[in-house]
């Protein structure tokens, strides 16, 4: 065969009636080629398939080493083992245990490359979306609801050909936080919101379940011209680095410094008045509003707060666990547990607590260094140590921070100016219409801000941006 190509090849240009065995012989190559090309094709597929089932089997076991070990450079540097092990608690937390693994799959249409894996958890069904690259190293670890109901849905009140959406970085020192400006397509010199964050660590869109409330948000205050920054918090991004030293997790590094620096992005924005600047916070976010405002290098407007509370962290922790036990009938179990966090309560909340007592003693297993953070920290007094307008946004079935609980915020607020609340029936602590169910498997259905409240909010940012 050598002999005969070496021939054809030579005589080729110079006799074309020996063409005809060098084009026999190439046309040979090419359907062997073509006849193995499925072959090989199949077979990396289904060593795609087999990696896949590995790692599901790997995640069954909770050996998350081993499932990292198959990343390709690129995705380790951004899910190394612990950040892994951070996503995996996450999801316990949110879905509860992993209880099967079901079979490798390609999903339809998709690229050839692409493997989908079903996860079935407690409280939900996930599949996980692998992307292999040539050496079957793992390029991309995605998981998703694997029902549509389980997905985010886009609020009716949204027009996506009203704005765009630029990413961007909030860094202090060296944190670097991923970001979403969301701006509105007519803005010259427009109002611009910046959310800060419930509790815990959280996505950009402050993620629970299927639900986004700072996307829903953004979407709905950008199609009515008022743009916005959303971004990814501390105890998320970098929650490994946290945990290898909880003493550095304080009010200050959780959220305030990272919030106050996201303000500064807005000086980069031509499009948006810096002169306009609002701040919605949520939950913890909204507790913190005022001591962002004092450290803010630039002017704020006015603070949304939504589902804000004046008494303790500690404290609130402690009533959304007895709210939790009464539910199931106050069992021997749930007081025992019940005993125990008072306890944990009154050392987080105690002027005796000195830096470094053991966490396992505190609520949530944060460190002393965090709830003492808290006992230098008053909402009432911050609030009215500013002199911004106030909006307060509330949910009547919002179980984490109770009407009685806003009556204490409003009992300290007497007298202060610049005030309005806004109380909405029926809406839970998402500002979410609420399920029959206060507790936390209400936000497992899907769901979107109220539109009334997305309207009323527009109205109070437009009607502050025009006053002196």
């Amino acid at each position: 065969m050598h002999t005969c190509r070496t021939f054809c090849f030579q005589l080729f240009l110079s006799n074309r009636h020996n063409r005809g065995c060098f084009l026999r012989y190439w046309r040979m190559r090419w359907l062997i080629l073509l006849f193995l090309l499925p072959l090989i094709s199949l077979a990396q597929q289904n060593r795609s398939l087999l990696l896949t089932q590995y790692i599901g089997e790997k995640l069954a076991n909770r050996q998350l080493d081993s499932v990292a070990h198959t990343f390709s450079p690129g995705l380790s540097a951004k899910l190394n083992t612990k950040q892994l092990e951070m996503v995996w608690l996450g999801l316990f937390n949110q879905f509860g245990p992993l209880q099967s693994v079901g079979k490798a799959s390609q999903p339809d249409g998709g690229e050839a490359s692409e493997t989908l894996l079903p996860l079935q958890f407690e409280r939900q069904e996930q599949r996980l979306l692998l992307r292999f690259d040539s050496l079957f190293r793992v390029t991309a670890f995605i998981l998703q609801p694997a029902n549509e109901a389980d997905n985010w849905r886009y609020p009716a009140y949204g027009r996506p050909d009203s704005y765009r959406e630029f990413s961007m970085k909030v860094i202090t020192d060296t944190i670097q936080l991923p970001a979403i400006l969301t701006l509105p397509k007519n803005c010259k010199q427009c109002p611009v919101v910046l959310f800060v964050h419930g509790s815990g660590p959280n996505d950009k869109d402050e993620s629970q379940g299927p639900n986004k409330m700072f996307k829903d948000l953004a979407v709905g205050l950008a199609s009515k011209g008022i743009a916005s920054l959303r971004y990814g918090k501390r105890s998320l991004s970098y929650g490994p680095e946290l945990m290898e030293d909880l003493r550095r997790l304080t009010i200050q590094t959780e959220t305030i410094e990272d919030a106050a620096n996201a303000l500064l992005l807005f000086r980069k924005v031509i499009e948006i008045d810096t002169n306009r600047i609002f701040i919605f916070g949520h939950g913890v976010g909204a507790m913190l509003a005022p001591a962002i405002v004092q450290q803010s290098k630039l002017p704020v407007r006015g603070l949304i707060l939504a589902a804000p509370a004046a008494k303790s962290f500690a404290e609130i922790v402690f009533e959304q666990y007895v709210h939790l036990a009464a539910r199931g009938g106050f069992s021997p179990e749930e007081q025992q547990l019940l005993k125990q966090q008072e306890q944990a309560k009154k050392r987080a909340m105690s002027p005796l607590l000195q830096p470094g007592y053991p966490q396992d003693s505190l609520p949530l297993n944060l460190p002393a260094e965090y709830w003492l953070s808290w006992q230098n920290y008053d909402v009432g007094t911050a609030l009215w140590q500013i002199n911004q307008p106030l909006l307060v946004l509330s949910g009547d079935a919002d179980y984490q921070i109770p009407p009685e609980t806003l009556l204490h915020l409003k009992q300290k607020m007497m007298g202060r100016q610049k005030m309005t609340y806004k109380n909405y029936p029926l809406l839970n602590h998402f500002l979410m219409p609420a399920g029959g169910s206060a507790g936390p498997e209400d936000y497992q259905r899907r769901n979107n801000v109220a539109d009334k409240v997305v309207g009323e909010l527009e109205q109070w940012i437009r009607v502050e941006s025009l006053k002196p």
